[in-house]
This record gives C-alpha cells, sequence and structure tokens, in this order.
C-alpha cells in the first residue's frame, strides 16, 4: 500500500518521465549551447515509474479507474502492452504506455503484482 506522500513523488516522477524538455551543457556562446542540446535521459527505477501509477489506480481511492492490486502480473502486463500497441488510441493510458518500451512495461507489471502480495 502506498502512502499519498508516495503518489506525489510517483506523479513527480510520470511528469519528469514524460516531458520533452531538453538540457545544455554550460558552454561559452549561445550558438554553442543551441548546437549542443540534448535530450535528457532520466534514469529511472521500476519502483519510480511503477510508483506514479497509483496516482490513478489506488484501492485507496473512490474513483471509476480500477485499482491495479487485484491483476496478475501477466493480466498487468497483457493490458499495459495493448494500450502502448492500440495505434488508434488516444486515451491517458494509449499516450502514458507509449512511452515505454516492452521490457519496461513487463518490469512494471512485475513490480506492481509483487507489490500487491504484500
Amino acid at each position: 500500500m502506498r502512502t499519498g506522500s508516495q503518489m506525489l513523488v510517483g506523479l513527480a516522477v510520470l511528469a519528469a518521465a514524460c516531458s520533452n524538455e531538453t538540457v545544455s551543457p554550460s558552454s561559452s556562446s549561445e550558438g554553442e549551447q543551441a548546437k549542443s542540446l540534448q535530450p535528457v535521459a532520466l534514469d529511472l527505477s521500476t519502483q519510480s515509474i511503477a510508483a506514479s501509477c497509483s496516482g490513478c489506480h489506488s484501492s485507496q481511492m473512490n474513483s471509476a479507474l480500477p485499482a491495479l492490486d487485484s491483476y496478475s502480473g501477466t493480466d498487468l502486463e497483457t493490458r499495459f502492452l495493448a494500450y502502448r500497441n492500440q495505434s488508434e488510441g488516444t486515451t491517458v493510458m494509449h499516450r502514458i504506455a507509449r512511452g515505454y518500451t516492452p521490457e519496461q512495461i513487463h518490469e512494471i507489471s512485475v513490480y506492481l503484482s509483487e507489490d500487491s502480495d504484500d
């Protein structure tokens, strides 16, 4: 079970992971900075990424969205991959799922299913 502060951290991690902002290393001129813009590479652990799910899918919320603690890892992965692979999908979940690789989706699903056993 996750606390409110963990949910806030998760949402912050999700926002950072979805950001399209770029950073540039310090350089001596603006021209050099413009040429050296590189995407931010976030090294997020599976636990941090999975924590963001509880912002919408918590069993403690009175919501129309399903809580994830009743799903097996296989079921979570299947559903998450379906969102990722539906090219016509336009919901928030479709957009979130497209941001992860199949390997990350597998790791998130395993983590969430193990966490629900606690």
